[in-house]
């Protein structure tokens, strides 16, 4: 026979929110210090792993531009401006979490997230499904935040509901082709370095076709009204500009903001 408890959700067990609060996971402080100790000392170890592979790469580039195969070149280039990228975001995770172990006793004297605790935690959380493969403790550390503030806090930072992730970390972890002017500056550099001849390609424009401008009368005017309703919009239909507010710190709806390259980034001399 069925029991009559699976019938109703767990909530409306009596008792059951004393069941499940002693059954939840629980802070281990000591074992969250260790797991933090140890992140920063692999952290450390991939950051000069993945240098020592990018010097290797690059000598590699620079006999494909000797052999004359560009494109096999710019594979390789682009490559190289993602783990730049991805070295770049490893130095960040391993600053914040240096910051987290110097305050560790704030973490352990307050239950909810100190807010100059916040961004590093929140980023720290949401870097932990994109570098658990090579940094595996980041799991653990996760599920001590977890554990310390809350599952929900937790979910919130992995989808960054309140933008408190480092926007910076965010661009370098995304998946996009490298800008091809980025990629030609990484190969000349390279050229110069290992004394290559080699010269980026110029754009014909007279063989690509150069944009025309469009014509003023493929526009349609807008509603009329005059200068006195809003510019040009009448009294009946509302300026959908008016009620639009720019956050602080973030780029206009629709617009993606203007990241610089990486630091690694070669700068042609």
């Amino acid at each position: 026979q069925r029991s009559t408890l699976n019938l109703f959700p767990l909530r409306y067990v009596p008792g059951a929110s004393r069941l499940i609060t002693m059954f939840a996971p629980r802070f281990n402080a000591t074992k969250m210090k260790l797991t933090l100790k140890l992140a920063v000392t692999r952290l450390q170890m991939l950051q000069k792993k993945n240098e020592n592979l990018g010097h290797v790469s690059r000598k590699d580039i620079a006999k494909l531009l000797e052999k004359g195969k560009d494109e096999m070149a710019r594979i390789k280039t682009e490559q190289i401006i993602r783990d730049d990228y991805l070295i770049e975001t490893m130095e960040i995770i391993e600053m914040y979490l240096t910051l987290l172990q110097t305050r560790f006793g704030l973490i352990e004297a307050v239950k909810y997230c100190d807010p100059g605790l916040l961004e590093s935690v929140a980023t720290v959380i949401w870097c932990c499904p994109r570098l658990s493969h090579d940094v595996p403790e980041l799991k653990e550390i996760r599920a001590g935040f977890a554990a310390r503030y809350g599952k929900d806090f937790a979910e919130e930072c992995m989808e960054n509901r309140n933008e408190t992730v480092n926007q910076r970390v965010i661009h370098k972890l995304s998946i996009h082709q490298p800008d091809p002017s980025l990629v030609n500056a990484y190969l000349q550099t390279i050229a110069e370095k290992y004394n290559v001849q080699w010269k980026p390609p110029q754009v014909d424009l007279l063989s690509t076709g150069v944009p025309t401008l469009p014509n003023a009368s493929d526009f349609p005017l807008p509603p009329s009204g005059g200068a006195g309703n809003g510019g040009g919009f009448s009294s009946a239909t509302p300026n959908p500009y008016s009620s639009y507010q720019e956050k602080p710190g973030f780029p206009p709806s629709g617009q993606q903001p203007s990241y610089p390259p990486p630091d690694h980034a070669e700068k042609p001399g």
